[in-house]
Parts: structure tokens; sequence; C-alpha cells
């Protein structure tokens, strides 16, 4: 893949995750699903065991976030920049909010308390010219 981060997925793409963010607080993982077949319609040609989505209450606010694996991408989510937001609006007129660069950490939870994260960096080894 190259090395730009705005570049698209490549056609030969590994299976990619992306989060879905924005659903409305009232929709069901039918509704979800059935939303995202309308705006990529060949989610509909796919076998179960192709895909997974899951549902969990958004971290901040009243919205629901999902999780959507493919096992291969999509011409629609291939299309997809690797560092922006898409923002397609389904038919019920929600706005979702799509992306693919949480860096394999988002919250799945509705936390009760102030969010605490603690980030440990490896020591890297810096070039003396800088």
């Amino acid at each position: 893949m190259d090395s730009d981060p705005n570049t698209s997925l490549t056609s030969n793409d590994k299976p990619k995750c992306f989060r879905i963010a924005n659903v409305p607080p009232n929709w069901s993982h039918d509704n979800l699903l059935n939303s995202l077949q309308t705006i990529d319609p060949s989610l509909q040609q796919m076998d179960r065991d192709e895909y997974q989505l899951s549902l969990y209450p958004s971290c901040y606010g009243s919205t629901q976030t999902a999780l959507l694996n493919l096992r291969h991408c999509t011409e629609y989510f291939r299309q997809l920049k690797l560092n922006d937001f898409n923002y397609p609006s389904a038919s019920s007129g929600a706005e979702l909010v799509i992306d693919s660069h949480f860096y394999d950490l988002t919250p799945l939870n509705s936390p009760r308390d102030e969010v605490v994260a603690e980030l440990v960096l490896h020591y890297l080894s810096v070039p003396s010219s800088c």
C-alpha cells in the first residue's frame, strides 16, 4: 500500500474494519444493515460470513457506534480515503459517519465516569541530525 495516507484502499486489500458513528439511538442492527445496503447496494450480495456488523452504545452522547468488518472491501468502501471521514445520508435522514482511521482503538461502551486512558510509547531512537 502507498505510504501516502490519503490514498484509497487497493483492490487486493486485506480484511478491513470500518467504524460507523452517529447511528441513531433507536436503530437496531437490522435498521443499520438496511441503511448500509442502501448506501452500498453491493453489501446485499454478500454472504453473512463475508462481513460482521456490531452495534454498541456511543462513548459520548446518545447515539450508537458500529463496527463493520469486511472480508473483502466493496467498491464503495474501497473508494474511501484512509484518513478521511465519509458522511453518507441514510434513507431516514440520519447522517452516519464512516471512517477506518481509528488506529484499532475505539471505545465500545458508555462509561459512567470520566474516560481515562494511558498511552505507553516505546522509546524510539531519533537521529542526531534532528
